[in-house]
């Protein structure tokens, strides 16, 4: 859409889609994005939790003791 012809009158040049032409709208594409974010976010959280304890009994027992928000920022 972006290549069409400037100058051809018969074309608008706005559209209603999103900066990737991929979503119905701005919104969309925004909200996709964030949700990308958070995927990615998780993966990597859960990498690195799975290295530091590879044993799910290690792991829950630390949780129990310190609490999620402080195991998160320990980490």
């Amino acid at each position: 859409m972006s290549f069409q012809n400037p100058l051809n009158a018969d074309l608008a040049l706005s559209s209603s889609t999103c900066s990737c032409g991929r979503h119905s709208s701005q919104t969309v594409h925004d909200e996709a994005l964030v949700s990308d974010e958070h995927r990615l976010t998780r993966v990597v959280e859960s990498a690195v939790v799975r290295a530091i304890f590879p044993n799910d009994q290690s792991r829950r027992a630390f949780l129990r003791k310190v609490g999620t928000a402080t195991a998160l920022a320990a980490i």
